[in-house]
């Protein structure tokens, strides 16, 4: 079986939405992020709709560690099939997608959740 490999293409970065349990941890991320790197992130253009935790240098996650579950996903299962990867065997996602499902939504990740959101707690 041939395993899923990122093409770093940052298209699965966004919309992102999180979950309260996620934007905690997300927080925690970010507090270890040298306030220099952040501020080199926050300066970053974007696409609109486009995580604002994305690094538009190189096309990675900011903060990988501590990325939201759809974030993990992505590319590994059926309902967040990458287009780089066809021809991957992919399980489906809806039993992990249930677990988290009973948490109320925090927002999105660049819309109704932006920076402040993130560093304020």
């Amino acid at each position: 079986m041939s395993s899923f490999i990122c093409k770093q293409c940052g298209g699965c970065c966004g919309p992102v939405p999180v979950t309260k349990p996620e934007l905690v941890i997300l927080q925690a991320g970010m507090d270890l992020m040298p306030q220099e790197e952040r501020e080199r992130i926050k300066a970053q253009q974007r696409e609109p709709l486009t995580c604002i935790l994305l690094n538009t240098e190189n096309k990675r996650c900011s903060v990988y560690d501590y990325r939201p579950l759809v974030c993990r996903q992505y590319g590994q299962i059926r309902e967040l099939k990458c287009p780089n990867n066809p021809g991957l065997k992919l399980k489906s996602g809806r039993k992990e997608t249930m677990r988290v499902m009973h948490y109320d939504i925090a927002g999105i990740l660049g819309m109704n959740i932006g920076w402040k959101e993130l560093e304020d707690k």
